[in-house]
């Protein structure tokens, strides 16, 4: 979800830092303030049969499903319906501030408009403290609201490498975004551990049960060159989910990305997830990603992406995170074009199926076209 600011609202943020010498020193003592922009033009057409997938997050299938009408009000796109449209994704503000090398602070600030597309008129995304402890290589403590370690997808829109997001995020298949605490620890330069205790692994709300948090460990394993940094990361989570803290979810989440060549990459990621039944039937989940990267030149990429999901159960009872007893593919062409330091296009034709178990199957066609930048 991407970012802009205005001069005046920079000003405005700024103007509360007091403007004494002592202040000015305070504030460019570690103190820095970036984001980025994204808005962009699409189309999609839905079948003439009805849509059953409506994920966890509330959005809809498609490279625009996140931006058309109703997405935040939950409801329905109709069986045939067209939509084009001029969206914004977000604008964002990120603020980080430390204080000497072992304690800093962030917030990371997204405006969007409901009318313009954007899935919120204002989002607090990330707002945490971080503290480093001087033990072995260092370990490092988070607590506040923060991005997970999981996930083969970027985290913004800005970040991603196409503009649409997989049913495994928009469906919260695993867990990217917590309230808690975490902390890391770096063995080596090619290893690390995470660990989290958080309100909640699926939503990020204080949904948790009595006493019982939700709990995610990842691994990350990282070799080759700085610029060509291959990565596997390995993640296993449990909570009470359901709002029950004797019905737990739980599950395991694997990414991975290796270089071919300088040019030439491929990645993915594979997952499995069971919500033990509370009022239904134990309901289980299966999805993967896989993407192939090539860079045309030092400024212009190009992606092929294949996501696909099967949703085993209608629901547990409480959680349905695709809509439907289902299969989901998703199939995206897409690239970008940086034209100048941190100012690009980002293109994408996207082609979804979903074949129901007890419904009429459906397919989703569509292409947009973003403009990013960052500062």
């Amino acid at each position: 979800m991407k970012k802009n600011i205005s001069a005046t609202l920079i000003a405005a943020l700024l103007a509360l830092i007091p403007a004494t010498a002592g202040a000015e020193n305070y504030v460019t003592g570690g103190f820095e303030a970036f984001g980025h922009v994204v808005t962009g033009i699409g189309f999609e057409k839905f079948s003439n049969n009805p849509v059953t997938e409506w994920t966890n997050d509330g959005t809809f299938p498609g490279v625009i499903g996140s931006y058309i009408p109703n997405v935040a009000a939950g409801t329905l796109p109709s069986p045939g319906q067209d939509n084009f449209m001029f969206y914004v994704d977000d604008a964002e503000l990120d603020i980080v501030k430390t204080f000497g090398k072992n304690i800093g602070i962030r917030a990371d600030l997204e405006f969007g408009r409901l009318s313009s597309g954007s899935f919120f008129d204002f989002n607090m995304q990330q707002a945490y403290l971080t503290a480093n402890i001087p033990m072995g290589n260092g370990l490092e403590f988070t607590i506040g609201r923060f991005w997970g370690p999981a996930g083969f997808e970027g985290n913004d829109a800005f970040d991603n490498e196409i503009i649409s997001w997989s049913i495994l995020t928009r469906a919260n298949l695993y867990p990217y975004m917590y309230t808690g605490i975490k902390a890391r620890y770096e063995f080596n330069d090619n290893l690390a551990l995470s660990l989290v205790v958080s309100n909640d692994n699926v939503s990020d709300t204080t949904a948790t049960m009595d006493d019982v948090p939700s709990f995610t460990a990842h691994l990350r394993i990282n070799w080759g060159e700085e610029d060509h940094e291959n990565t596997v990361g390995i993640t296993p989570f449990f909570g009470p989910e359901s709002g029950d803290n004797t019905h737990f979810s739980y599950g395991m989440d694997v990414d991975w990305y290796v270089y071919l060549t300088e040019s030439l990459s491929i990645g993915g990621e594979g997952l499995f997830r069971r919500d033990n039944g509370f009022g239904g039937p134990n309901s289980e989940y299966a999805a993967g990603i896989f993407e192939i990267y090539y860079d045309l030149t030092e400024a212009v990429y190009g992606v092929i992406r294949y996501s696909y999901c099967r949703q085993f159960d209608v629901s547990n009872g409480v959680l349905n995170l695709t809509g439907d007893k289902q299969q989901i593919h998703e199939a995206s062409l897409g690239g970008g074009w940086w034209f100048a330091d941190n100012a690009g296009l980002k293109a994408e034709a996207r082609f979804d199926y979903i074949a129901p178990d007890d419904n009429a199957n459906q397919w989703n066609v569509g292409a947009s076209l973003a403009f990013m930048y960052g500062f």
